[in-house]
């Protein structure tokens, strides 16, 4: 998303997408500050840390530490720039879209299939609990103690799975869903991906193409020079020889 000093409204509706998306994933990386750290980051690259500090109100070591953590996973990455009057550094952060989301889409994935082992978990075991402690214990568990809480010594009682697998069924879902939003997201920036490297590349060859060019026309010229030169030694040559008397 490109920096700009007013944000157009497509791109505030992108932006507010991505918060959706990808909101719970900063937070549960760097805590409650996560949503607002990636408010800021979405409105462009190379965003100033003493700006995220004053908007957030905390130190400059408070702001670096929360960045850390989304640099340590990818998320996020900066371009620094020494004061020349003071000597300290200034760290500029850009957020990466496609690796942010790529990050979700594969946190979605490992709690869709955790969610699809409780549920056979669920489906193929039997559970106890005892009502008195709330303490929930596997079949094997309540055979070995003779179905008597070892807490308090009251019998256990089967557990009833059918409110727990309706809301496994509830999370899944939810999350099947994010994962569709996901992947139309990451669609969209691989393209975008694809097509700047594809202008890089374009860009590049043309440079190339160029180079070669100056090149060739850098060594005609000193081949004209060698011939001109040449020449010229030739012509002092054939003046200087002495005429055959017959």
């Amino acid at each position: 998303m490109a920096s700009k000093t007013r944000m157009s409204a497509s791109e505030k509706e992108l932006k507010k997408t991505y918060i959706d998306l990808l909101g719970n994933l900063v937070e549960s990386l760097t805590g409650k500050m996560g949503r607002d750290i990636l408010s800021i980051l979405l409105d462009g690259p190379n965003i100033n840390e003493f700006i995220i500090a004053k908007k957030l109100n905390l130190t400059i070591n408070q702001t670096r530490n929360i960045l850390y953590k989304l640099s340590d996973n990818g998320i996020v990455s900066f371009n620094r720039k020494k004061d020349k009057k003071k000597g300290w550094y200034t760290y500029f952060w850009t957020i990466d879209i496609l690796k942010t989301l790529e990050f979700s889409e594969n946190r979605i994935l490992e709690s869709i299939r955790n969610l699809h082992s409780q549920k056979r978990n669920r489906e193929s075991k039997r559970f106890y609990i005892c009502k008195t402690c709330g303490i929930e214990v596997s079949e094997e568990t309540a055979l070995l103690n003779n179905f008597t809480c070892t807490e308090c010594g009251n019998v256990y009682e089967a557990q009833d799975s059918t409110d727990l697998l309706e809301d496994i069924d509830s999370k899944t879902s939810k999350f099947e869903n994010e994962l569709v939003k996901i992947k139309e997201h990451l669609e969209v920036e691989r393209k975008k991906m694809g097509k700047k490297i594809e202008g890089k590349n374009k860009r590049e060859k043309e440079k190339r193409r160029v180079a070669r060019v100056e090149k060739k026309k850098a060594t005609d010229k000193e081949k004209r020079k060698l011939d001109k030169k040449l020449g010229k030694k030739e012509s002092k040559k054939k003046k200087s020889k002495p005429n055959k008397r017959k």
